[in-house]
C-alpha cells in the first residue's frame, strides 16, 4: 500500500461496511463504546467515510466505530493512526490489507482459538499440497 491508500484507511473501513450493505444508520445503531456507552452519529460516520474529518477520532469514538463495523479495535485504532497522523504499526507493517486484517484478528483471539485458527491453517495447507 503506498501513498493516498495509507491516508483514508479508517475511512474505508467505513465506506466498505456501507458497501457491503450496512445503511449510515446500521452503523450508527451499533456505534457505542462499550465501556462509556457514548455513541457516534451518524451525520459523523457518514463525514469520516468521505473523508471529511480534519481530526482523530479519540479512544472513545474508535472503540464506537470498532463496534459500529463489527472490526476488531485493535485493526480500527491502527486505520486511524496510519489515516490521521501517517503512523504504521511496526509489526503490520509490509503486509498488503487482506494479510493485515487476518494478523490483527488474529492478535485479538483469546489463546485457544488462535491455536484452533493455527490448526485449520495447517490442515488447509497439508491438503493443498497433497493436490499437488
Amino acid at each position: 500500500m503506498v501513498g493516498s491508500e495509507r491516508r483514508d484507511q479508517l475511512s474505508r473501513l467505513v465506506q466498505e461496511a456501507q458497501t457491503a450493505g450496512d445503511s449510515y444508520q446500521d452503523l450508527a445503531d451499533r456505534a457505542i463504546d462499550p465501556v462509556t456507552g457514548a455513541t457516534v452519529s451518524k451525520p459523523y460516520l457518514h463525514k469520516l467515510a468521505r473523508g471529511q474529518v480534519a481530526t482523530a477520532p479519540g479512544p472513545v469514538q474508535l472503540r464506537a466505530i470498532a463496534a459500529a463495523l463489527r472490526r476488531p479495535a485493535a485493526l480500527v485504532k491502527r486505520a486511524a493512526a496510519e489515516q490521521f497522523l501517517g503512523w504504521v504499526s511496526d509489526e503490520v507493517q509490509g503486509y498488503d490489507d487482506d494479510m493485515r486484517v487476518i494478523v490483527t484478528y488474529a492478535e485479538a483471539m483469546p489463546p485457544a482459538e488462535r491455536r484452533r485458527l493455527r490448526a485449520t491453517v495447517e490442515a488447509w495447507e497439508r491438503a493443498r499440497a497433497e493436490e499437488r
